[in-house]
């Protein structure tokens, strides 16, 4: 997990506005790219904010009239500061930042601290379950392999343990082996 990088996982198309946007673009824009939030940018391409349908839904909750909630910007409605993860993080401290702040939206930044995609819970949460589907599948062959080592060295041990070492021939044991296969056969026929 540490070797995935986050720049693997997240998607480079997101919705981004500035802070002065007004709330009727805001919600045209994520309904017209389908996304749950929308990033909030300073003019160098910064980000400052973050918009989730949460933010919308807690705003409208809290005013009395409803459709005031036009007359505001996106800048009223924004999570600010907004916690970043920076591309070249591992999925293991991405996984790690998102628990700990209990975050589902995840602005992803260069270098230069500038947008460079977005991340999700959800994004994060799939990776981690094929990291460990691959991980299963590697300790299952693991297994399969050693079982098959296994197997071999005991019928190697068998067959040492029928053995005479110094004669090569068979001993006490191999003859016990015989006269009960031997009597068996003859009990038979």
């Amino acid at each position: 997990m540490k070797n995935i990088l986050v720049k693997k996982l997240m998607s480079r198309q997101f919705v981004q506005l500035s802070p002065d946007s007004n709330i009727q673009t805001l919600l045209e824009r994520m309904t017209e790219a389908n996304h749950s939030c929308v990033l909030i940018s300073s003019k160098d391409g910064t980000p400052i904010g973050i918009v989730t349908e949460r933010d919308i839904v807690k705003t409208l909750q809290q005013l009395d009239d409803p459709s005031t909630i036009f007359s505001l910007t996106v800048a009223d409605l924004m999570s600010s500061p907004v916690i970043r993860l920076n591309q070249d993080q591992s999925l293991f401290n991405a996984l790690v930042i998102s628990r700990a702040h209990n975050i589902r939206h995840f602005p992803v930044v260069d270098d230069q601290e500038r947008l460079v995609g977005i991340i999700t819970s959800s994004d994060l949460a799939n990776a981690h379950f094929q990291v460990v589907e691959m991980q299963s599948e590697m300790i299952e062959k693991l297994v399969a392999q050693k079982t098959k080592e296994l197997v071999e060295a005991n019928q190697e041990l068998l067959a040492l343990s029928l053995e005479d070492q110094m004669l090569a021939i068979g001993n006490r044991r191999a003859m016990e082996v015989d006269l009960e296969y031997t009597h068996a056969s003859a009990l038979r026929y």
